[in-house]
């Protein structure tokens, strides 16, 4: 389940991009991804509001990227690729920077979730 719904990405963004319900889910993913070891109390009210921030703030960096959150569909992915004598291109756009923004928690949602206190922990174990 996604930590916002469509409704709050449509009031964020100001328009509802396509694939919204997808676009939410997949950042709900690197959110959890960034918080993988980390400690905290999901029914906290300020937890909920860094998740959710987080997530709208992912899929606002997409949404200006011209992403939905997959590799496929940025619009710096290669276009054509050829062995024989080596030919590579790209549809345009900021290459390498725009192909990373799929893949990584994009700085602002990182900077909500360290900002609520949920990153920088390291994992526990034991008695220690």
């Amino acid at each position: 389940m996604a930590y916002a719904t469509t409704e709050e990405l449509t009031a964020y963004l100001g328009t509802a991009p396509d694939g919204a319900q997808r676009m939410l889910d997949r950042a709900t993913r690197l959110v959890d991804q960034a918080l993988i070891s980390a400690r905290y109390d999901p029914a906290d009210p300020d937890v909920i509001d860094a998740l959710r921030s987080a997530t709208l703030e992912q899929c606002a960096e997409w949404d200006e990227a011209g992403s939905d959150g997959t590799q496929a569909s940025d619009p710096s992915a290669w276009q054509t690729v050829s062995a024989g004598s080596i030919s590579m291109s790209r549809a345009g756009g900021r290459t390498g920077e725009r192909l990373s923004v799929t893949q990584h928690l994009g700085h602002q949602a990182w900077l909500v979730l360290q900002q609520a206190g949920l990153t920088g922990h390291a994992p526990r174990s034991g008695w220690c």
